[in-house]
This record gives C-alpha cells, structure tokens and sequence, in this order.
C-alpha cells in the first residue's frame, strides 16, 4: 500500500468522525479508490470511522441530528464502492437475511454489512429496522436462508435477538438456519449467551464469518483477525481491567510490542471468557 493512499485512509477515517461533509468525504474516496485502494480498506476506514461517530453520540457529544448526517455519508460511500466490490463477485454464495431487532431504528451498520455480504456473492433479503421477532421467524420459514443476521445499536434492544432465537427453537427452525449477530453493544460472550452461531464486530469480519458458517467450519472469532487486531483488543482487555481495579500480569509495559501471537491470543480469551471486571490472573 502507497503512502498515498494510507494517508487518504486515515483521512477518510478522521473526517467521518470529523463529520467533515458528505462531498468532501466523497471525493477523498474516490481519490483513494483511484490511486489504488483497496475498497475492503476503504469499508474498514469508514467502519472505524462510524464507531467513533457512535462512540461520541453515547457520550453526548454528538447528537440526533449527527447520527443521520452519519447515514447519509455511510449510505453515500457504500454507493460509491457497491461497483468496485461487486467486481470480486462470483456465483452465489448462499442466502442471508438479515434485520436490525425491534425497538432499534439504525441501520448504517446493517447496510454496510450488506454492502459487504453482497459484493462476496450473498443473495440479501433486507427486512429493514425495528424488526419483530414474528417477522425474522417468518421470514426464516418463508425464505429458507442459509444464514440469519441481526443487527444492534442500542443495548436496550439487544435481548429482542435471544427472543428471535428462542422462538426459532420454538417452531423447530433454529436447526435449520446458522445466526450470525453484530453491533456496538454486541459482544462475543453475549453471543454465545442467547445462542447465536457467530459473532461480526464489522462488515469485513461479517463476510469472512459469513464465509464460514457456509462451510459448516466451526466459527473462532479470533482465528479469523490479524496479530495487530488481536493485540488491540489484548490492550483494551488491559484497559478495561486496570479501570476496573483489576490487573492482568505482564513481563512489561511494552509486552505487545513483540509479545508472541498465543500470549495475546490468550490473554483475550481469558478477558472473553469473564467478561466482567476487575480481573486479576
């Protein structure tokens, strides 16, 4: 990757948090995608951006008003590279349908999700936001999709998709769908909570999963992220223990630097597995 086109990354990334405006951030994308970048890169840069759009929204420093001007330069920019994603789809990967739960009106997630999911080959049934859970069974039997995918924003509305499941398993149709579940609030451990088959942090690691569950591969989180991703969240686990009173035991402050791949990989699961803090080890 050119020093150029990194340089035009992080500005994607910076004026999406920045809400810079809509054609300014438009044609910095183009300018990236014609000096050579990847547009999986460009999704990955505008995802970030996105969650630090969430992320000030949640601490009142954004508002209402800010979260739709997201939508609008999300929605923009998946337009923008719906044609250059499109170009790396083959035949027909398989058939998802996928929703943001009841009580949850957001949809930039679900829609780069589906950005994604379709430039890889998926068939997509949208069933749009605020969905009940009657609707995601029925559209399960109606359907007939390989996967189930359900979107969260709000963690008021995140127990609608263990109600979803539940009443999967009522109907007997839960075996015969995989579910797949994503969202800020979402995390791998409440994922496994209500059951679901896999869980995405983004639309890039949505696909990769996506991918999996097709091939009846029994989905890791973690098998699928780089060393860099897995040593971020190894910090943040570190974070959040030392905020929280707790501690995790390291040779050294700067132990990421060239820590081994199984040490970070373990420390995760060990943050993964309890979930809550403080934790000591």
């Amino acid at each position: 990757m050119s020093a150029d086109v990194q340089l035009f990354l992080k500005d994607i990334q910076s004026m999406i948090s920045e809400l810079a405006g809509v054609e300014t951030i438009k044609n910095n994308v183009i300018k990236a995608l014609s000096s050579g970048a990847n547009p999986i890169d460009v999704v990955d840069v505008m995802s970030k951006g996105l969650e630090d759009v969430g992320g000030k929204y949640e601490r009142g420093e954004y508002f209402l008003s800010e979260l739709i001007m997201a939508g609008i330069v999300a929605s923009e920019i998946t337009s923008i590279l719906k044609p250059h994603l499109e170009k790396s789809a083959k035949k027909p990967a398989g058939k998802v349908v996928i929703g943001t739960v009841k009580g949850d009106l957001h949809d930039i997630g679900k829609n780069i999700v589906i950005a994604m999911l379709s430039s890889a080959g998926f068939r997509i049934i949208d069933l749009g936001i605020d969905v009940p859970s009657e609707k995601f069974v029925d559209a399960v039997k109606r359907e007939k999709p390989d996967i189930l995918g359900m979107s969260c924003l709000l963690t008021i509305a995140m127990n609608e998709m263990k109600t979803v499941i539940d009443k999967l398993k009522e109907v007997n149709l839960r075996g015969d769908v995989k579910v797949m579940v994503g969202g800020r609030p979402i995390t791998p451990q409440f994922s496994e909570e209500i059951g679901a088959d896999a869980y995405g942090s983004n639309a890039v690691e949505a696909v990769k999963i996506a991918k999996m569950l097709m091939g009846n591969v029994a989905v890791d989180s973690l098998a699928i992220k780089s060393k860099k991703e897995v040593v971020e969240e190894a910090k943040e686990c570190i974070r959040k223990a030392s905020s929280g009173g707790g501690h995790f035991l390291t040779s050294s402050n700067s132990w990421y630097t060239d820590a081994k791949l199984e040490n970070c990989l373990a420390m995760v699961k060990t943050g993964r597995k309890h979930g809550k803090y403080p934790i000591s080890i």
